[in-house]
């Protein structure tokens, strides 16, 4: 009798699973969709939340360090550029504040506030020459920078030659306070470097960086940019 309840008990748990039906439905694609798809290829981007700032007009000024084996070499992006964190409205140009009232354009009016930057946005994306990484500088609609960074060939090291092997990775930094005048790291370019005991081109180790830049990952890489700014009153 005990056989013939779990044989029962068996064919009725087989019916119930082979009668489920399980739904397949079609949904669109999201940023994140696309986010995936552009890194694959080679773009990537970081945000950081500035709207601590927003109470008082400030100056970004874009900061380029370029390092090669862990040494910072002359710097040639040191023009001294600085982009408002706003906008405001012009108080002898009521024909403009007008327009910019019905194009939907003004930020707070209150407070005369056109443009305010509460992010600072910083991205990569490959160009044409596998040596060149282009990296772009937000800070308001009006207020960006784009600068080709520039790397040394990579070597095979087998053949001694120019490798048809060329990636980049990429790491964004931890910051928690703004400091002024001072340089404040934001984000990361690098060559992957080749790593003789694996036989393997490698960008492995942390996945933020701190400040002080103590990261192992900084140390085996042979050339990198890291892309920061300095904060004026």
């Amino acid at each position: 009798m005990k056989h013939l309840f779990l044989s029962v008990l068996s064919i009725a748990f087989a019916i119930t699973v082979s009668a489920q039906t399980f739904t397949l439905k079609n949904t669109p694609s999201t940023a994140e969709d696309y986010m995936l798809l552009l890194e694959a290829n080679g773009y990537k981007s970081y945000a950081f939340d500035i709207t601590s700032l927003k109470d008082a007009t400030y100056y970004i000024e874009p900061v380029i360090q370029h390092y090669k084996d862990g040494k910072l070499v002359p710097n040639a992006f040191d023009f001294g550029l600085q982009f408002s964190t706003r906008d405001m409205l012009p108080s002898n140009n009521p024909e403009f504040v007008n327009q910019m009232r019905q194009a939907g354009k003004i930020h707070d009016e209150q407070k005369g506030i056109l443009n305010l930057c509460e992010k600072i946005r910083v991205g990569f994306a490959p160009m044409k020459e596998q040596a060149l990484r282009l990296m772009k500088f937000y800070v308001t609609e009006g207020g960006a920078i784009s600068i080709p960074l520039v790397f040394d060939p990579q070597i095979d090291p087998e053949t001694g030659k120019e490798s048809e092997y060329y990636s980049y990775g990429f790491r964004e930094f931890l910051v928690n306070e703004i400091k002024f005048d001072t340089f404040i790291p934001l984000a990361m370019c690098g060559a992957y470097w080749y790593d003789a005991e694996t036989q393997h081109h490698r960008f492995c180790g942390d996945i933020v960086l701190t400040a002080d830049m103590t990261s192992n990952l900084m140390k085996d890489v042979k050339e990198y940019y890291i892309i920061g700014m300095k904060v004026h009153k």
